[in-house]
Formats: structure tokens, C-alpha cells, sequence
């Protein structure tokens, strides 16, 4: 309190005294301190300083738009990696990154502690709305729609996906015959597998959003560094999931997956309903085994669909770029299997080789 507004330490001081605040329940006495600061010093401060309490202020968020707005923050600078020596480097010494040029223009970005609370305690109706507000900027919105939809799919919340699918076809129109084809579907198990069947097609897509640079390759392009789908959200060290995990839902400010932490402005009954459909997606396990099962299942079903052979094409080639564990090399040899057992005359069979 006694600390002049103009000592070195005052910035300093004043973010942990209202994450103090916060830990103490205090949110509108933090809100109302934030603000003031922001208010008078908003322009001067250094752009980490300005995002630590950005950081704060999405905490103390009264309400979605709120939260929205402080969850997006102009990084401080980027960084890329000479993966064979580990070396880090500003991108902006290097002129031959040419995709990671767009993120050094004061693009927003999501930052790791706000993805995590979109991604773990965000229900999925609030995310459909949120992937609906037209202030979000364009690129941010494309992510969350695309994640929004897998998710819904995914949950069996296809009124929720038949929702978004107008607006999902004009942010991503490479989809829109697989939307089409998801819409048509007759029945839930139909509608089904036409959403898996897109995935499948389509490596970039997840049912949960990144934080920092989105992923550069173009949706439908397989990852070479296995960016693709993805992996268990549950932790599990005993795995190589778990460096995934860590690197995709790890929260810098907070060490517990089981965290109390929500933000401030949900009710007890969205609380409930996020926890319910988080536990549903990390249940699921890795996406090359959820997309596999889901195949072998409904071609066992419906197998004179003719989209089986290339579905079952396309599941063979997920364990091979996606995450993998024990479980991926049994489906991916029963998927294998069933391709050439039952398609043998098909050109997808022909394209099978191998099964990983």
C-alpha cells in the first residue's frame, strides 16, 4: 500500500498483491485494482509486464466477454528451435521462417493459462458461443470453431455441431463437402461416422484449441513432426503422451490437473457440465485408437458402406503420424486386416502396405 507508483518495485508488488487477492477470494476488490492500474498504465507497460496481469484480470472476469478479451495477449516475442541442437533464437533474426512471419505483427494469441481454462472448464455450449462472437479476430475464431465441432461430434452433441456447421463452412470451406455429408447422415450413427470420417481427413483437427502459434501446416496435410489429431488428455507420465500433454494443456500458473480453478463468471451447473465432458474426451484416450475403434465398428456394422475402405485407409496412416501406445499396433493390424479382407479389390487396400 505504502509503495510509490513510481518505484521500480511497484509493478512487481502490485501483481502479487492481487494474486493474493484472488487466491483470497477477493475478486472484485483484484477487478477494481487491475483495472485502475491498466487504466493508468495500460500503454506504458513492457508487453510480458502487461500480460502477467492480463493474466490476473481474465481470472477476475465477470463475464464471457471478459474473460474473451483478457484471455488474448500479443506475445512478448517468439522463439523458434534448431531441433537438432536444441538452440533457441528470436524468429525475427530469421528471415527464411517465412510462415512464422504473420505472428510477429502483434497478432493475439492465447496464452497457455487461458487455454487450459477454455479447453478444461469451458462448457461446450459457452464454447459454442464463444466461437460465435464476431470480436474475436478471424484467426482465433477459425481454431475455435474447427475445436468447437470435433468436440461436439465427438460429446454426441450433434445439435451443437449442425449449429456451428454453417459458420464452420464459411471459416473452412476445404470442409464443406464433409459438412455436407455429416448433415445428411439420417441417423446418430451415420451422422457419426461421417464426423470421424472427416477427421480423419483433416490431421489438424482437435476437439480442444493450442495456445501460442497455432500449428502452420494447412489442415488437411499430414505433420511430419506428428502434430496430427491428438494425443491422450489424460496424464499419464508412464507414456509418451505425456510430453504431448505437458506441452498442449500444461498451465504455467498452475501445477494440478485437478485444480479448483474456474473462471469466476460460471455457474455451479456449467462447472459440473464441464468436468462431466472433459472426463468424457479424456476417456476416449489417443485419437489414432478412438478414430480406429469407431471405424472397425461401424464397417462391422455397415459394411457395404463404400466409404469403408478409404476410412479404413485413412485410420492405417493415423497410426502411423499420430500419437501411439501400446493399444495403436492391435487396431491398427485389425484395421489393416479388415482392409484387405474384406476390400482386397479396392485402390485403398492397394495403398495400404503397411499397418504401423
Amino acid at each position: 500500500e505504502n509503495i510509490n507508483e513510481d518505484s521500480p518495485v511497484f509493478l512487481t508488488i502490485a501483481y502479487h498483491k492481487t494474486r493474493i487477492m484472488i487466491e483470497s477470494k477477493k475478486i472484485e476488490e483484484a477487478r477494481s485494482f487491475i483495472d485502475n492500474l491498466l487504466f493508468k498504465k495500460d500503454k506504458s507497460l513492457a508487453p510480458s509486464t502487461l500480460n502477467h496481469f492480463y493474466h490476473l484480470r481474465m481470472l477476475t472476469a465477470a463475464d464471457l466477454k471478459e474473460f474473451l478479451k483478457y484471455s488474448q495477449r500479443i506475445p512478448a516475442g517468439i522463439i523458434g528451435s534448431e531441433s537438432d541442437r536444441g538452440i533457441q533464437f528470436p524468429l525475427n533474426i530469421r528471415e527464411d521462417i517465412e510462415n512464422a512471419k504473420i505472428f510477429m505483427d502483434g497478432r493475439k494469441l492465447l496464452d497457455a493459462d487461458s487455454v487450459r481454462l477454455i479447453n478444461i472448464k469451458i462448457p461446450l455450449q459457452l464454447l459454442k458461443e464463444i466461437s460465435f462472437d464476431n470480436d474475436l479476430p478471424t484467426h482465433l475464431r477459425k481454431n475455435l470453431l474447427i475445436a468447437t465441432w470435433a468436440r461436439a461430434v465427438l460429446l454426441n452433441r450433434h445439435d451443437i455441431a449442425s449449429e456451428i456447421n454453417p459458420i464452420l463452412k464459411e471459416f473452412v470451406p476445404e470442409l464443406n463437402p464433409f459438412i455436407d455429408s455429416y448433415g445428411a447422415g439420417k441417423t446418430t450413427d451415420e451422422r457419426k461416422f461421417a464426423a470421424i470420417f472427416t477427421i480423419l481427413k483433416f490431421p489438424g483437427m482437435k476437439p480442444f484449441i493450442s495456445g501460442g502459434m497455432e500449428r502452420l501446416i494447412p489442415l488437411h496435410k499430414v505433420d511430419d513432426f506428428r502434430d496430427n489429431w491428438w494425443c491422450a488428455l489424460k496424464l499419464n507420465p508412464q507414456t509418451d503422451d505425456f510430453l504431448n500433454y505437458q506441452r498442449t494443456i500444461s498451465n504455467p500458473f498452475v501445477d494440478k490437473d485437478n485444480d479448483e480453478n474456474h473462471p469466476y463468471f460460471l455457474n455451479e451447473e456449467e462447472k459440473v457440465q464441464a468436468a462431466k465432458e472433459w472426463q468424457t474426451l479424456t476417456s476416449f484416450g489417443s485419437a489414432p485408437n478412438y478414430l480406429t475403434k469407431q471405424i472397425i465398428q461401424y464397417a462391422k456394422s455397415n459394411p457395404d458402406d463404400i466409404r469403408i475402405p478409404e476410412a479404413l485407409h485413412y485410420v492405417v496412416r493415423s497410426t502411423r503420424f499420430g500419437c501411439t501406445d501400446v493399444e495403436s499396433t492391435k487396431l491398427s493390424k485389425e484395421a489393416f486386416q479388415l482392409l484387405h479382407r474384406k476390400y482386397s479389390n479396392s485402390p485403398w487396400a492397394k495403398k495400404t502396405k503397411y499397418w504401423h
